[in-house]
């Protein structure tokens, strides 16, 4: 019984004996070269009839039409003229001879003509066909038939003959054969059932000949490398290959599984005789039992050509790509395998574009298992190099801590694209080993920006003690990076920077230079690290360390000291104001002892020494600073009314004054600044001048 399926359409041609041989009738409209390849071959197959031989089938590809033909021939003996034949071709597109499951049945499509030319007509248009399966479980001669695969599909592919005493004796032996055959091989295939002459297409002997008995010795002068296959010398033999077994055991019950793979995979394979003894051991690999390694390079070894196969590779490596059966080693362990072959040359050019393509490699725990096979690998090839390029390209933070498990696959991404040092992730799982992230990356060609990002990611992740690394590998440019991060970003930075930017004031300071408007709160971060005697600060004037006092958050200890001592030192604008809004506090807190390391050991060089026994007194050497700075400056008494608000702070600069004879003239000057009114001295401070008034005018 015959399994119905869906139908294909067939072309069809007729040839016969019309004034010579001729074309009678055809639904196809053929090139030149088709027609001239169906016209030599439909033809009686000899020079001269052979008994038995009266009837016989051809197969043979047009590649001029991606088709192929397959024909029959009949003597026609009702013809006057002997050697006349008629041939029924039947045209196959390459593209349908996948869909036919049972190429034996096509012989029930052809039709013997009659030597009436009205009933060629039939011939002129394209029949349809069922596409099913059918029963062929004809006995065969096993032996013989090992001999024949052995002669068909062993290198180096020489035209096998097979002698017989008629046409009809292998006709359907040929047809299984050529039907067991995948696709592209069943495309490529030449036979004949009834060569009484040796047969060529372009050029070429056919891959499979019967032929009469008495044509052995004309046909093998013919072809001095064919292989004749006789059936009657045939004997059982112990020592065949496995494959050859296969191929048999198949023959005999369609293993079904066997035929999906070779349909499968031979896609891609050379349409070659000797390719099927490839793809045969491949299909036998499976069921070795050899671990993954051993059957990657026996499948390697098999099919050596980059192109060839590449589908079956990948199947073996890309999970649930196509033949789970193949791919039932653990992914680790393929990929480890895949990125360490020395046989690399032979993956396929699609291998790395799907593992590209393919997100299974991107989800969380198959990339741990991806980077923990290539970091392992004790060597990694050109195929495992780009694998590792492509992750390190696409990986993204989320990523990076799914793998962070594995410090020494992070570092490898790294290595191979240094621009993940600009996820914060990175940083945060790489806790403990930040000095080596940077050493790794320092030699890299990264551009401003980039870094300015890297850097960015190590702020926003606190990472500490890494300013001078940065300093070290990016020079000042480090430096503007940071600063700019914390203008962009309103960042605050890690404490290791405090001493990078005291030690790089002056590009601290060029970096101020260059901005329209600095943020209150960076600003407000260099008060408190910036060395303030430093002269290219000084050159920016008081007027940008003002925004920082009227901030509604006001200074640390230390940046007011700072803001302090810069005033003192009279930069253009006003630093009298600067040093008004920050001497009282600064004051208070050396009169309370709150004065803070950081803070004494920027003031401690400034500050008037007293002599033994008396530079415990801080407050009194910050009064005498400020008294001489308003003479050396000959700033606004007003300011200095400002500056010393406190009663008993102003007293006691009052009696500093007194006592020194070279400040008497500022005595008088404030004084007099005080009567006239322009200083606007406090209620408190006018009694004291009063008080003073004597001493004041000596």
């Amino acid at each position: 019984m015959t399994q119905e399926a869906r139908t294909i359409r067939l072309g069809q041609a007729l040839h016969g004996y019309q004034d010579g041989h001729s074309l009678l009738a055809s639904s196809e409209s053929l090139p030149h070269a088709a027609e001239s390849t169906i016209f030599d071959l439909s033809d009686l197959s000899g020079s001269h009839l052979v008994s038995g031989f009266d009837e016989y089938l051809t197969g043979y590809p047009l590649p001029e039409i991606a088709s192929y033909a397959f024909a029959k021939t009949w003597y026609a003996p009702e013809m006057q003229r002997p050697g006349c034949v008629w041939t029924h071709t039947l045209l196959l597109r390459s593209s349908d001879i996948a869909q036919i499951q049972n190429l034996l049945e096509l012989r029930r499509y052809f039709k013997r003509p009659k030597n009436d030319a009205g009933s060629w007509t039939t011939y002129n248009e394209q029949i349809e066909i069922s596409v099913g399966t059918g029963n062929h479980d004809e006995d065969v001669n096993v032996p013989f038939l090992l001999d024949l695969y052995s002669a068909l599909y062993e290198p180096p592919e020489a035209p096998v003959l097979l002698p017989a005493d008629n046409s009809k004796k292998f006709e359907s032996l040929v047809l299984r054969i050529w039907n067991q055959q995948w696709p592209r091989l069943r495309r490529a295939f030449k036979f004949c059932t009834g060569a009484i002459e040796n047969r060529t297409a372009e050029g070429k002997p056919f891959d499979l000949q019967v032929i009469p008995f008495n044509s052995i010795g004309s046909v093998q002068h013919e072809l001095a490398n064919a292989l004749i296959v006789p059936e009657a010398t045939a004997k059982p033999r112990k020592d065949t290959q496995n494959w050859v077994n296969q191929l048999v055991e198949d023959f005999c019950t369609t293993d079904n599984l066997f035929r999906q793979f070779l349909k499968e995979f031979g896609a891609d394979v050379a349409p070659r005789r000797s390719s099927f003894k490839k793809l045969v051991e491949a299909y036998n690999l499976q069921s070795s039992g050899d671990d993954f390694a051993e059957y990657w390079e026996a499948l390697l070894g098999l099919f050596p050509s980059q192109g060839e196969a590449a589908k079956l590779k990948i199947s073996a490596i890309i999970p649930n790509y196509s033949y789970s059966k193949i791919a039932s080693a653990p992914f680790a362990q393929r990929l480890s395998v895949l990125v360490a072959s020395h046989h690399d040359s032979s993956y396929p050019k699609r291998l790395l574009e799907l593992t590209d393509a393919d997100e299974h490699f991107f989800s969380s725990e198959p990339l741990k298992e991806v980077l923990q096979a290539l970091a392992s690998a004790p060597y990694i090839n050109s195929f495992g190099e780009s694998l590792i390029q492509n992750i390190a390209t696409r990986v993204g933070g989320e990523e990076l801590t799914t793998i962070a498990s594995t410090p020494s696959a992070l570092m490898l991404l790294l290595s191979r694209n240094p621009r993940l040092a600009r996820f914060q992730e990175l940083w945060s799982v790489t806790s403990g080993r930040h000095q080596q992230v940077l050493d790794l990356i320092s030699s890299s060609h990264l551009s401003q920006p980039d870094w300015e990002e890297i850097m960015h990611a190590a702020v926003e992740a606190r990472v500490p003690q890494v300013a001078r690394s940065f300093v070290r590998i990016l020079g000042v440019s480090a430096v503007q990076a940071a600063l700019n991060i914390c203008q962009q970003f309103s960042v605050n930075l890690p404490n290791d920077w405090n001493s990078v930017f005291w030690e790089q004031t002056p590009t601290v300071a060029e970096w101020l230079r260059s901005q329209s408007g600095a943020k209150e709160s960076l600003l407000s971060e260099l008060a408190q690290n910036l060395n303030p005697f430093d002269s290219t600060l000084l050159s920016l004037g008081s007027e940008i360390w003002q925004t920082v006092l009227d901030a509604d958050v006001k200074p640390s200890q230390r940046g007011r000291a700072f803001i302090l001592l810069l005033g003192f030192q009279n930069p253009s604008g006003k630093p009298y104001e600067l040093v008004a809004q920050t001497f009282g506090a600064i004051h208070l807190d050396a009169e309370l002892e709150r004065l803070d390391s950081t803070t004494w050991s920027i003031l401690r060089d400034s500050l008037p020494v007293l002599g033994p026994g008396h530079d415990w007194d801080v407050c009194e050497r910050l009064r005498r600073l400020l008294v001489s700075k308003y003479v050396a400056y000959s700033w606004p008494i007003s300011y200095l009314f400002r500056t010393v608000q406190d009663r008993t702070t102003f007293e006691r600069v009052l009696l500093y004054i007194t006592s020194e004879k070279h400040l008497r003239p500022f005595g008088r000057y404030l004084l007099s600044e005080a009567r006239s009114g322009s200083g606007s001295p406090s209620a408190g401070q006018s009694d004291l001048l009063w008080k003073y008034e004597k001493k004041l005018r000596k």
